[in-house]
């Protein structure tokens, strides 16, 4: 598919969404796939209005923050975007994306013992299947001149397998 075809998709996905959106206001989802749409074509501005509504209508759904986290981000404004991440992070713990993508931005601002304090948790939450965690813990660990942990993470991303410590866990204790 050329690229006007994927832009032709995603525009009519912004026109079935504000359908919806006239139908259920009140319904968060719709409001936060629009933003997703409006990020996609460039419109941060309108994403980030969609965005603090979806804040309003659930104020509990981490993916928000993370994406109002990405738009401050572009925008180079890096202490908004880590307020946001690290909303996303109380609101979702166990998420090792989330903790990866703060502790990135942390080591892109250098501040390093912050960077590898949420990149560890972002290690211990792991499993194999999540590449773009993996992703984040290379690129973070590059930028802190950490080339053993960069190429381990990478590496992963690009083929190699590690069994997950819950995986094994859960084997240990079936066996």
């Amino acid at each position: 598919m050329d690229s006007s075809g994927a832009e032709g998709k995603i525009e009519e996905a912004e026109a079935a969404l504000r359908q919806t959106i006239n139908l259920a206001p009140d319904y968060s989802v719709p409001h936060h796939l629009l933003a997703t749409a409006l990020i996609f074509q460039g419109k941060l501005n309108e994403a980030e209005e969609e965005l603090f509504r979806v804040a309003r209508l659930d104020p509990d759904y981490p993916e928000n923050y993370v994406r109002l986290g990405e738009i401050y981000l572009s925008r180079e404004l890096t202490a908004l975007a880590v307020t946001y991440l690290k909303r996303a992070v109380e609101l979702s713990p166990f998420s090792a994306s989330v903790h990866a993508e703060l502790g990135s931005v942390y080591a892109s601002l250098g501040r390093k013992n912050e960077a590898i304090k949420e990149l560890k948790e972002a290690e211990r939450l792991i499993n194999d299947e999540n590449s773009n965690t993996d992703q984040f813990l290379g690129q973070a660990y590059t930028v802190l001149n950490e080339p053993g942990l960069a190429v381990q993470h990478l590496g992963r991303r690009h083929g190699a397998s590690r069994e997950s410590p819950n995986r094994a866990a859960c084997n240990n204790a079936t066996e």
